[in-house]
């Protein structure tokens, strides 16, 4: 039975949705792009508790098509190279564009969110990890936060960790071993493979860099950095053959993540533009924010109607 509190929130929501104020406040930011990031897009009978660290970045297939289907109503959805033209040239875009972006590459997304986005004509982008291909495997950040107990704990863990230089991270991950471990899940972290990427681009996704590894940029040499930024481009655009211009930071918090550093060096290594994490409260993207630090909205893991309410600057309810 559902609780009062849980009635009366949906009773705000749905009077906020029928007010009018949505389509104000779309209209206001017309000329602004939307781009949405997605990192799973699991099973409907997969079960992920909302205490789980990697709840946010997780959403049910269900739930996932129902967003899509608001959004293209919308909306108007545009491929990565319309937001290059855009952004660079100065090229028109229709009236309210969302770009969808997809990090990680793994199979969850090829299986779940491809047909979706297929069935109505939408072409997206999918930062794809060079180095992981084809494997089933968490990045080094998700091993340690696995042995979190709870979201909380892991917030906290999370933080400590993206802070420290790479040999500490490593070692902060050597120190957990024989505590109670998250095993690693093949819906989650299974990667999609090369020929599943060819089937990508062969619909017309395009397939972009989200590094060699995963690591947090900002927590490596100089030397490294270079690498993990030249190698993936290098090889995908090989692999490929397309072109990969743009690029999207690991975890991509510029308060931690990358800073000017890393910005330079995305730049060095022949990117257009490169993408940070999600964040929330953000408007949509105009045409004088930083080519190499572009914010995304990807607080997904809401009922209909809250993330409609997310998608605008109305902050009511919980």
């Amino acid at each position: 039975m559902k609780s009062f509190r849980y009635i009366l929130r949906q009773t705000i929501l749905s009077a906020i949705a029928f007010s009018g104020l949505y389509n104000l406040y779309r209209w206001k930011n017309r000329d602004r792009v939307l781009v949405m990031v997605y990192h799973d897009v699991v099973d409907d009978q997969f079960d992920i508790p909302s205490d789980h660290y990697n709840y946010n970045t997780t959403i049910r297939k269900s739930r996932f098509v129902r967003e899509v289907k608001y959004l293209c109503r919308h909306y108007t959805p545009i491929t990565l190279e319309n937001f290059i033209a855009w952004k660079i040239k100065g090229e028109k875009l229709p009236p309210n564009p969302v770009l969808f972006t997809f990090d990680d590459g793994h199979t969850n997304l090829f299986r779940n969110a491809v047909p979706e986005l297929n069935k109505r004509g939408v072409k997206a982008v999918f930062f794809v990890k060079s180095g992981c291909m084809g494997m089933i495997e968490q990045n080094y950040c998700e091993r340690y936060l696995s042995y979190t107990a709870s979201y909380k704990e892991g917030q906290k863990a999370y933080t400590a960790f993206r802070q420290v230089p790479f040999a500490q991270q490593l070692a902060m991950i050597d120190q957990c071993k024989g505590r109670q471990y998250d095993t690693v899940n093949p819906q989650k972290y299974s990667h999609v493979t090369q020929e599943e990427c060819l089937a990508l681009l062969k619909e017309g996704h395009s397939i972009q860099s989200h590094t060699v590894h995963h690591y947090i940029l900002s927590s490596l040499e100089n030397s490294a950095v270079r690498e993990e930024l030249f190698e993936s481009k290098q090889s995908l655009e090989q692999l490929f053959s397309h072109r990969v211009e743009t690029l999207a930071y690991p975890f991509g918090d510029p308060r931690f993540d990358f800073g000017e550093r890393e910005k330079i060096q995305a730049k060095n290594a022949g990117y257009l533009l490169a993408f940070s994490g999600e964040r929330r409260d953000v408007n949509g993207v105009t045409r004088n924010e930083d080519n190499f630090s572009i914010s995304r909205f990807g607080d997904v893991n809401h009922d209909l109607l809250y993330f409609k309410l997310l998608l605008s600057p109305i902050r009511l309810v919980k």
